[in-house]
């Protein structure tokens, strides 16, 4: 019995979650709904609540809630600047590092990207994403982040000329 009720809640849950998480909100029975009406006295609303409805919530200090009210918590906002956030294309994102490593840009060794850690992080997480073939490159005896690079190079003018025929690789895909 314990087990049909677990497997129940949770048909229903994934029905909720399939539905849009829907509100769940239950209608008020004339019982709940006539004390309220009796006592004239509404609830205050919660701050969410209340930013949600379009009311400005006042806080302690002005300069708090100036702060407070300045974003707009709408579910379409929220999801208008995740999109601000988005995954750099692996071109685009080594593109400093092949402008650095050409011979004609003269930038000496100790100043390329590659000996900024955070940079590299990002490259070799972006790598690992898109084209797992370059963290071959750089793993390998003797291999760096200069000859994955290259490779990557070589390989993005071999999809633009179509020396490479049907091979689909992320780059395509990007």
């Amino acid at each position: 019995a314990a087990l049909e009720r677990l497997l129940m809640r949770e048909r229903h849950w994934l029905e909720w979650k399939r539905d849009g998480c829907a509100a769940f909100d239950r209608a008020a029975t004339e019982a709940e709904s006539a004390p309220l009406a009796a006592g004239g006295a509404k609830k205050r609303r919660s701050g969410a609540a209340a930013r949600a409805g379009g009311k400005r919530q006042q806080l302690g200090n002005s300069e708090l809630s100036r702060l407070w009210n300045l974003g707009d918590n709408s579910l379409a906002s929220i999801a208008a600047e995740g999109n601000k956030q988005a995954v750099p294309s692996l071109s685009a994102y080594l593109q400093p590092l092949v402008e650095q490593l050409d011979p004609e840009a003269g930038i000496e060794k100790e100043y390329l990207l590659t000996n900024d850690k955070v940079w590299m992080w990002k490259a070799l997480r972006l790598m690992s994403k898109k084209d797992v073939s370059l963290l071959g490159k750089i793993s390998a005896q003797g291999g760096s982040m200069e000859a994955a690079v290259n490779h990557f190079v070589e390989k993005q003018k071999g999809n633009a000329g179509g020396e490479e025929g049907g091979e689909a690789t992320a780059m395509e895909t990007e």
